[in-house]
């Protein structure tokens, strides 16, 4: 099974082209679903299409093979 990559908010800002301190708040309100783990929240590739996908008004959906790897 391969690991399940976690994006830092900071990576997810960059992404979806927000402050980081913006994506901290989608996360503490609830917009934007992510993982508690010890000291900080990370969010997978499937969270943030789950946020494009409600977020969208008739343009392409992102997938989450659409979001950048650290292959890439």
């Amino acid at each position: 099974m391969e690991p399940k990559k976690f994006y830092t908010l900071e990576e997810v800002a960059d992404i979806l082209g927000f402050k980081t301190k913006t994506i901290r708040g989608f996360v503490s309100s609830g917009i934007l679903e992510a993982v508690k783990f010890p000291r900080e929240y990370r969010v997978t590739p499937e969270q943030i299409e789950n946020y494009v996908k409600k977020n969208t008004t008739g343009q392409k959906n992102i997938t989450a093979e659409d979001v950048p790897t650290n292959n890439e």
